[in-house]
């Protein structure tokens, strides 16, 4: 009740002159009226102070809520830093100082664990980086794998995007790779300098320096040459001919009249080289199937130096001999392997399972086998084998050791 209202009513009818005891019990009226209202205000002032209690306490709890909980960490940083050391000027913790509050670590990033590719290329690194290479020699492997050019060496798995060899010069300096028809080559002092040679010739080096053989696989009939550059007449092969090509030292016609012929000079003559049949050859030697009057036949190996071993394999195997001539591998028709030392006539099983690809380091220091996904490298003088998982597994046996 307000002081005007009060005032208005009481005045105006205790104003007008009227019977004492009327005013008096209307006063006393007022006087009960008021004490009534007085305790509604009271009490409806003390009903609008606990709803106002009552917000504030459903704001104070719900708004962390709303928040994620950072109050409750915010609280906890104050309280971390209440409660930590006061330090000195020196910084020993032991003098005069406000507390300095303990810093919120910086939020990091997703830990992604590596891939197996990404496992395997690290793997390849470091066997090249660390075991196989040397002081005076960095070495590498290459194959083409679902159509690309793929180089394991010490920097890992790398598939370098190639260039088209478009000058002969350019291709007379590199290592060259046949694949599924098609010809790549490596620059050994640039592993990042790869090329496309051609996309449905094999070229071959020869051994005679500046020459080359273009062989269409589609058709041996027909062999294109060049020699410093420029085109020589080209060699015809007779009908029924194998081809077997060896890079650096050229071709080896097989008749089918019997014997092993070589190309050889400008001219591109054929060369009877041996009566027996060539099945491998290496810059350091040649394997020839031999047969007697009765038709027994047997592997030779003819190597440097007049060196002649007769082959203790059977019929149907597969040879890859270092270019050095002092070691072979034999793959069986099982796939399985043997390593075979030329000098002491010494076998030893390499691998169980079937053998897709194989080649020798130029050096002859070691030799690469490829079966399923893993990749051998077997040093023939110690013994010593090293392991690695590829990515990819080679598209042929095709395969290409070179070294820098």
């Amino acid at each position: 009740m307000s002081d005007e209202s009060f005032f208005d009513v009481g005045v105006g009818e205790y104003g007008g002159g009227g019977d004492v005891r009327e005013t008096d019990r209307d006063l006393q009226r007022l006087r009960r009226n008021e004490r009534s209202t007085n305790r509604r205000d009271r009490r409806s002032g003390l009903g609008l102070v606990l709803v106002v209690i009552l917000i504030a306490i459903g704001v104070n709890v719900a708004a962390p809520l709303l928040r994620g909980g950072d109050d409750s960490e915010d609280q906890s940083s104050e309280n971390s830093a209440a409660q930590a050391p006061a330090s000195g000027d020196n910084g020993s913790g032991t003098g005069r100082g406000a507390a300095v509050p303990t810093p919120t670590p910086a939020m990091g990033t997703i830990f992604e664990p590596p891939t197996v590719s990404h496992l395997r290329s690290d793997d390849v690194a470091s066997v090249f980086g660390g075991i196989i290479d040397t002081e005076a020699v960095q070495y590498g492997v290459a194959y083409v794998t679902n159509g690309d050019f793929t180089i394991l060496d010490y920097r890992g798995i790398s598939v370098p995007e190639p260039l088209i060899a478009q000058r002969y010069s350019t291709v007379m300096t590199l290592g060259l790779l046949t694949s599924g028809g098609r010809t790549w080559a490596i620059d050994a002092t640039d592993r990042d300098r790869s090329y496309l040679v051609s996309n449905s010739y094999v070229v071959v080096m020869s051994q005679r320096p500046g020459t080359i053989a273009v062989i269409n696989p589609d058709n041996l009939a027909d062999i294109g040459l060049m020699s410093a550059g420029l085109p020589v007449p080209s060699l015809q092969l007779p009908d029924g001919a194998d081809l077997l090509w060896v890079q650096g030292r050229g071709l080896l016609v097989l008749p089918r009249t019997g014997g092993t012929f070589e190309v050889r000079g400008i001219a591109s003559s054929l060369t009877r080289i041996s009566d027996e049949r060539a099945v491998a050859a290496s810059l350091g030697g040649t394997v020839y199937e031999r047969c007697d009057e009765t038709l027994a036949c047997a592997y030779v190996l003819e190597a440097m130096g007049d060196v002649v071993a007769e082959l203790p394999f059977p019929n149907g195997a597969r040879f890859s001999l270092s270019p050095d001539g002092q070691w072979l591998v034999a793959i069986a028709a099982d796939g399985s392997s043997t390593l075979f030392t030329v000098n002491t006539a010494e076998e030893r099983v390499l691998t169980v399972g079937e053998v897709s690809a194989v080649d020798w380091a130029p050096d002859s220091s070691f030799v690469v086998i490829v079966r399923n996904d893993l990749v051998e490298i077997v040093y023939p003088a110690t013994g010593q084998t090293i392991e690695i998982m590829l990515n990819d597994v080679p598209d042929n046996d095709s395969l290409l050791v070179f070294s820098s």
